[in-house]
């Protein structure tokens, strides 16, 4: 399979580290977008992006421009809230609501999702069969680490696989439903995330470029993501705990030339590419 960057079309104060405290929720989607489509089309790549309901529903003209370019427009829900704070009832209509929205604007059909901070898990299993019962064609949520409490799951596939109801961790090749986990690295049963987003931006970029070569040598493709605000260099800034600062602010003044730096080595596409 071919490698993956796809982009997590949200804004920052979607984020759960500022939502409390963004008083004003000033979109900035429509600056943040433009960088990352004119780096896509100087290295001639079109990809897949996650988009969320609400982001579609107040900028039509920021997915207009993701459609132009031949982007591949998939869901990632429409509120941005996890899976662990709604209902499989909710889920279900946040699809709806989003699929009604997007497939409005682009004319194109939906064929994948993406749960917010990769949600989907084994016990919350009904998001998988409701995505099948809802005709998608494949999911992206799947970290095969577990991060603390919030996601992941150490003991799930590395590879693209075809999960099954009764155990979304386990394959079965009869199903015609595909799962893209996000990239780790892995040796010797040991493994630590390398999939973008804060790790991207986080890791010193020459540990990433490095551990990203032997993830290539082991034969598997690379399943990235980052997020608009995170290439932004006017980002609004909250005055938030010093957590939820690094994990927001650091790194963004960097991102987009790491971003460029891995169009210029790997060739990447789009999730829906591979599923042809």
């Amino acid at each position: 399979m071919e490698n993956v960057i796809s982009v997590d079309l949200e804004d920052w104060y979607h984020l759960v580290h500022l939502r409390d405290y963004a008083k004003n929720k000033t979109p900035q989607i429509q600056y943040s977008i433009q960088p990352i489509l004119k780096l896509f089309k100087k290295y001639n790549t079109t990809t897949t992006f996650f988009v969320l309901g609400e982001i579609a529903e107040k900028n039509p003209e920021v997915i207009e421009l993701i459609n132009k370019d031949g982007h591949e427009i998939a869901s990632h829900g429409y509120s941005h809230k996890p899976l662990w704070e709604i209902s499989k009832e909710e889920f279900i209509e946040e699809l709806e609501k989003t699929k009604s929205i997007v497939t409005k604007i682009s004319k194109e059909k939906i064929l994948g999702y993406r749960a917010p901070y990769f949600s989907i898990s084994k016990e919350r299993s009904w998001a998988i069969e409701s995505l099948k019962e809802m005709n998608y064609k494949y999911d992206s949520s799947i970290f095969p680490l577990k991060i603390g409490s919030w996601y992941g799951d150490s003991s799930a596939p590395l590879n693209p696989y075809n999960p099954l109801n009764s155990d979304i961790l386990k394959n079965n090749h009869d199903e015609n439903f595909k799962e893209f986990p996000l990239t780790v690295f892995d040796k010797n049963e040991i493994r630590f995330p390398l999939a973008g987003g804060i790790y991207l931006r986080t890791y010193p970029f020459l540990i990433f470029k490095t551990l990203l070569k032997q993830v290539k040598k082991q034969g598997r493709s690379l399943f990235l993501f980052f997020h608009p605000w995170e290439t932004h260099k006017n980002l609004i800034k909250l005055d938030v705990p010093f957590k939820n600062k690094f994990i927001v602010y650091y790194g963004i003044k960097g991102m987009l030339k790491k971003i460029e730096h891995l169009l210029k080595t790997y060739k990447f596409s789009s999730f829906r590419e591979n599923l042809d």
